[in-house]
C-alpha cells in the first residue's frame, strides 16, 4: 500500500493568510447581505451568521493531521482488514508489517492511525515504524531533484484564471456574496475561499456543520475550480509536460522496484504487508504510468471540452488517496 497522509490542517505557509483573508471576506458577507447586496439564502446567511475561525486551529497545529484525518485513516485500515483479513492480521507481528512514512508529523501520525484499525485503540504504540534517513530518496525522491524544482511551471493554470470561464466565475461568486463593480473578489481571495471550503468539508466527514464558504460555489463554479487545480497538477507532475514524462517515472524508480521485488518473491521470511505512507507529489508521481492518461491534453482553452477527462484531481489525488497491489496466488 502506497499512500498520502490523511486530512490535515492548513500548512505554515498558508494558515496566516488563510485566517486573514477568509475572516475578513466574512465580517464583509454579513455587511453585504444586511445592505441588500448578497443573494445568498437565509439558511446560508444563518451558517455565516454562526461561523468564527475555529480559534484552535493555530501555527502549533499548522500542517499536522486533523482528527478527521485520524478517523479516516483508522477506518481505511479497518475497511481493508475486514476485506483482507488474512493479509492484516488484528495482532501486530513485526514479521507480518512493514510501516514506513516520510517526514512530517501527518505522515506519521497517518500510519499511527492506520496501526490503531488495524490491532485496536492505541495498537500504534506496539507497532515498529521504520525509521526515515535524511535525506529520504525513497519516500521524497522530488524535493533532491534540482531538475524537478526546475520544470514546475503554472503557466497554463494562471493563464486559465485569466480567462472567460474564470472570470465569470468569479463575477457570480462575488455577487451572490454582495461584491459588485469595484468590489469584487480577486482571484487569490475566490481560491482562499475555495480552499477553506474543502478544509471544513475534510474537517466535518458527517457534514452535520456545513461550511458556509461552499455555499458561494455553484455546481458550475465549483467545476471552474476543479479544473484550475488540475490543470495546475496536469503540468506539474502529470501528462501536460511529455518531454519530461522519463523524469518523473525515474523519480519513483526505488519505491517501483521494492514493489515489484516484494511481489515476485516467494521467500517465506518476507512480510505480509508493506505499507507506505507520504507526500501528494509522490503519491502522483507513483500513478505516472497510464492510469489516468488518454484525454485530449488538458489546456486553458478546452475547458468546456474537457467534461469527460480522467484527470481530475479531486478524484485522483483526496486526503487518504492510497494505491494498494496485491498479489493472488
Amino acid at each position: 500500500m502506497f499512500g498520502r497522509h490523511g486530512s490535515r490542517f492548513p500548512l505554515e505557509t498558508e494558515l496566516p493568510e488563510l485566517i486573514r483573508v477568509v475572516t475578513a471576506i466574512h465580517n464583509q458577507i454579513l455587511t453585504n447581505y444586511n445592505q441588500g447586496r448578497a443573494s445568498i439564502c437565509a439558511s446560508d446567511f444563518d451558517l455565516f451568521r454562526n461561523w468564527q475561525f475555529d480559534p484552535n486551529i493555530t501555527m502549533d497545529v499548522a500542517s499536522n493531521l486533523s482528527p478527521s484525518g485520524w478517523n479516516e485513516m483508522e477506518a481505511l485500515a479497518q475497511r481493508y482488514q475486514a476485506a483482507f483479513p488474512s493479509i492484516l492480521p488484528s495482532t501486530y507481528s513485526p514479521k507480518d508489517y512493514f510501516f514506513r512514512g516520510a517526514r512530517y508529523e501527518r505522515m506519521e501520525y497517518s500510519l499511527h492511525a492506520f496501526a490503531d484499525g488495524l490491532f485496536g485503540v492505541d495498537g500504534y504504540e506496539q507497532a515498529q515504524f521504520e525509521e526515515i534517513p535524511e535525506p529520504d530518496f525513497f519516500m521524497r525522491s522530488f524535493s533532491y531533484c534540482s531538475l524537478y524544482q526546475d520544470i514546475i511551471q503554472r503557466i497554463e493554470r494562471d493563464a486559465f484564471a485569466e480567462g472567460p470561464e474564470y472570470q465569470e466565475m468569479v463575477m457570480q461568486v462575488s455577487a451572490k456574496l454582495g461584491f459588485h463593480n469595484s468590489n469584487v473578489l480577486r482571484n487569490s481571495e475566490i481560491a482562499l475561499l475555495a480552499v477553506y471550503c474543502l478544509y471544513e468539508q475534510t474537517w466535518n466527514l458527517n457534514y452535520t456543520d456545513p461550511s458556509p464558504f461552499c455555499a458561494a460555489f455553484s455546481v458550475a463554479n465549483a467545476q471552474v475550480i476543479e479544473y484550475s487545480r488540475d490543470l495546475e497538477w496536469y503540468y506539474r507532475i502529470g501528462y501536460g509536460e511529455q518531454e519530461h514524462r522519463r523524469l518523473y517515472e525515474n523519480l519513483m524508480c526505488f519505491p517501483l522496484q521494492d514493489m515489484l521485488r516484494f511481489m515476485q518473491s516467494n521467500d517465506a521470511n518476507d512480510h505480509k504487508a508493506r505499507i507506505f505512507n507520504g507526500h501528494v507529489s509522490q503519491f502522483l508521481i507513483l500513478l505516472h504510468f497510464d492510469a489516468f492518461d488518454g484525454d485530449a491534453i488538458l489546456t486553458r482553452h478546452n475547458f468546456a471540452q474537457q467534461t469527460q477527462r480522467v484527470w481530475r484531481s479531486t478524484d485522483i489525488l483526496p486526503m487518504a488517496a492510497n494505491l494498494v497491489v496485491i498479489r493472488y496466488e
